[in-house]
């Protein structure tokens, strides 16, 4: 199940995806953007831009993806068995060692077969 992102967070992510597109188009097309945004010559970072067009693009493309990613990530990460919650790190702010994990669903299955004993384990 996905986790609800803030929607300040969304609209920015959204943002800076037309935002990296619009450079890569203006950039493989040589499109000078500086008429419409009121400038008497192209910025700096767009004349380097066309004069690398694939390590230019290449970068516009994987830092944006890396901002965005990072503005839509929740960090949730949740062990369901059956219908029953084992771990939530939206509520521990951390992932279970493989030790909890394992304690956890040995514990999980004695309880649903009925298998019960006093041994108690954090």
């Amino acid at each position: 199940m996905n986790h609800p992102v803030p929607q300040w967070k969304q609209t920015i992510a959204s943002t800076l995806s037309m935002l990296k597109f619009a450079f890569i188009i203006c950039t493989l097309m040589q499109f000078d953007p500086a008429p419409f945004l009121g400038l008497a010559s192209p910025p700096g970072i767009l004349l380097w831009a066309w004069e690398n067009k694939g390590y230019a693009c290449m970068m516009a493309f994987f830092l944006g993806n890396a901002l965005e990613n990072g503005l839509v990530s929740t960090g949730a990460f949740e062990i369901y068995l059956q219908d029953q919650k084992l771990w939530s790190k939206l509520e521990t702010g951390r992932i279970p060692s493989q030790g909890e994990l394992y304690q956890m669903l040995e514990q999980a299955t004695r309880l649903s077969s009925g298998q019960m004993n006093d041994e108690f384990n954090y």
